[in-house]
């Protein structure tokens, strides 16, 4: 299977400091590569690089998807535009009709939990709510790639891991190529295939960890 995702010899220098020293990777269709270690040793920058959002001093990105999600640590949303038309936005701009986007939006903030919010504007939703407004704006459009910088940041313990829930269960229904952030053992999803640590002594590829078992007994609503 061709990898969605390449990344050689990926180094990141900002002033004296290099961040990031001859990185490879790739990903394939299904793959979820786990990025922990502890701040300031290149998580999100290596993101943004894989990305496309930021170039690097050396090295090469390959990406071969045409439909991208990103999730930031802050939800970045439209404040003008309602949860509804933040999630409806990117499926218009792929082309999709306004209805039809629109109704999409609708059943992904279900996923989410937000039934009842779609008419909310961000200042009137909670911190959490705007994550998860943020996660379903990336999933609405059926990403091949997604990209998430630590998604689950300031979500309460429950919370927490009642959105990895629905990222996990997201992930096995859709084979997306996913390269997840985080610096929390506990946000490791299920899906897991692959973690790379990084640590100031260099990058470590590990094997996925053994996990929790984890409730899948409530299923997402169907699309």
């Amino acid at each position: 299977m061709s990898p969605v995702l390449v990344c050689r010899s990926i180094s990141q220098r900002f002033g004296p400091r290099d961040v990031l020293v001859n990185i490879d990777l790739t990903l394939s269709p299904g793959e979820v590569l786990v990025v922990r270690g502890p701040s300031g040793v290149g998580k999100s920058t290596l993101l943004r690089i894989a990305a496309g959002l930021t170039p690097p001093t050396r090295g090469s990105v390959s990406m071969h998807a045409t439909r991208v999600g990103v999730v930031f640590q802050e939800p970045r949303l439209l404040p003008w535009r309602t949860a509804l038309d933040n999630v409806a936005l990117p499926l218009i701009a792929c082309g999709c009709p306004g209805k039809e986007a629109r109704a999409k939006a609708r059943r992904m903030l279900h996923r989410m939990e937000l039934n009842g919010f779609s008419t909310a504007h961000p200042h009137e939703l909670s911190g959490g709510m705007r994550q998860r407004v943020s996660l379903a704006r990336a999933l609405a459009i059926e990403p091949e790639l997604l990209f998430l910088d630590e998604p689950f940041t300031g979500l309460d313990p429950k919370l927490r891991q009642t959105m990895l829930r629905h990222l996990e269960q997201y992930l096995d229904q859709s084979g997306a190529a996913t390269m997840h952030v985080t610096h929390d053992l506990v946000e490791i999803p299920s899906t897991a295939t692959r973690v790379l640590h990084l640590t100031p002594r260099g990058p470590e590829f590990e094997p996925a960890p053994r996990h929790r078992a984890t409730n899948h007994t409530h299923s997402l609503p169907e699309e």
